[in-house]
């Protein structure tokens, strides 16, 4: 009986140790960069509910969504669908959640629920970035 007993931790560690993370895993490259926005000056994006795109940082520029004045998210433009090439291009809100779509492939992601795909033909989340306000600053960076 002992014997069966470790014989199921055994194996039970196994099938542990090689679940992998697979639907974490995007195929966006890691870029490193840092910046921050004074959200004195930016008067748009320090709105609850309002996000602005910035070019020329991360892989295809990064997008940042303000949810309620304190909480800030911030992903890549770049759809993770495939082999990460597409833009993401257009914003809107679907039900009461801000989504983000792929005009390429039609992927939409929730840019509050960890960039999660809610339409497919996209699995993996969008790349998300490091958000700290430090008084009216806004650090962004991966």
């Amino acid at each position: 009986m002992k014997r069966i007993f470790i014989y199921s931790i055994y194996i039970f560690i196994i099938l542990l140790s090689s679940c992998s993370d697979s639907l974490t895993h995007s195929n966006i490259p890691d870029v490193s960069f840092r910046f921050a926005v004074n959200l004195q000056e930016d008067t748009f994006l320090n709105a609850p509910g309002n996000y602005r795109i910035f070019n020329g940082v991360g892989y295809k520029g990064v997008v940042v969504y303000n949810l309620d004045g304190n909480s800030f998210y911030a992903y890549d433009m770049a759809c993770p669908h495939k082999d990460g090439n597409h833009k993401l291009s257009t914003s809107s809100t679907k039900g009461s959640e801000p989504v983000i779509t792929c005009e390429k492939c039609g992927s939409i992601f929730n840019l509050i629920d960890a960039g999660a795909p809610v339409k497919a033909p996209a699995v993996y989340p969008l790349r998300s970035y490091n958000c700290v306000r430090s008084n009216m600053l806004l650090h962004i960076s991966n």
